[in-house]
């Protein structure tokens, strides 16, 4: 348990430094776009309706993403900084209900629906049940390990 509890700690250390990271060099790339302005987003810029529900026995936060997130900025930075600040957003409100558990498996998850499913998939569904493994598994597992 003290592992996955590492572990989960390392994961949102790095999803915090990537977005850092990525805000912070978001002028050089793009001039349109404002570092400030994708930190002034709201959790209701980037969701249209998020709730638990229950499929097969199993709970899953349904999210139906706005086209902030799921649009093509054509720039992998902007679309990394909107992925970890709605994701920080998305932890924050919810990380106290009931349901929610593995938040390193919830993060991978999330993180894959928004690079790979985008708008061709919603709602997007996170189950907390399933097992952390690394991105590129979760990847290679269509976003549900």
């Amino acid at each position: 348990m003290k592992k996955v509890k590492k572990a989960q700690m390392i994961l949102i250390k790095v999803l915090c430094c990537i977005a850092i990271l990525c805000v912070s060099f978001v002028p050089f790339f793009n001039d349109t776009v404002d570092a400030k302005a994708i930190n002034s987003h709201t959790y209701n810029d980037y969701f249209k309706k998020v709730t638990w529900i229950k499929r097969s026995g199993v709970w899953s936060l349904s999210v139906e993403p706005k086209s902030t997130l799921t649009k093509n900025y054509g720039n992998a930075n902007v679309q990394g900084a909107h992925a970890s600040r709605s994701y920080k957003l998305l932890e924050s409100k919810h990380k106290k209900d009931k349901y929610w558990k593995n938040s390193g498996s919830m993060a991978n998850q999330y993180l894959c629906h928004v690079q790979y499913a985008g708008s061709i998939k919603s709602p997007w569904n996170l189950e907390p049940s399933r097992k952390e493994y690394s991105y590129s598994h979760t990847v290679k597992k269509k976003c549900n390990p």
